[in-house]
């Protein structure tokens, strides 16, 4: 599962959207205020996992090496991941870490811990 939706929801429940993120899984949550376990644990089960940031790198020095931070990328838990320019602007959409740094001709390092 990789979104939840349904926080606005009057009813109070939230539901599981699946990885396509428009069929909604059958399998009713308690309302939040009900639930004993902290919000984020609730999310990471629904996940499946915790995404990772990355950041993909290119030299582009010619005498000495130069390196540029082209995009800032997360990895999903299924697998996938997405990029976003240092502009801001979102311009990529990968079936894994390892195809983004290909497709734009990059090497990732990851961020953060984990």
């Amino acid at each position: 599962m990789d979104h939840i939706a349904g926080f606005g929801d009057t009813s109070g429940h939230f539901a599981a959207i699946s990885a396509r993120g428009m069929e909604r899984d059958n399998e009713e949550l308690p309302p939040l205020n009900e639930c004993s376990e902290p919000r984020s644990e609730i999310v990471r089960a629904l996940l499946g996992g915790v995404p990772r940031l990355f950041a993909l790198i290119r030299d582009e020095g010619d005498d000495k090496p130069a390196m540029r931070v082209i995009a800032l990328g997360v990895s999903l838990p299924h697998g996938g991941a997405a990029t976003v320019g240092m502009d801001g602007h979102g311009f990529g959409r990968w079936g894994s870490v390892q195809r983004a740094a290909f497709g734009l001709g990059c090497e990732y390092v990851w961020l953060g811990g984990a």
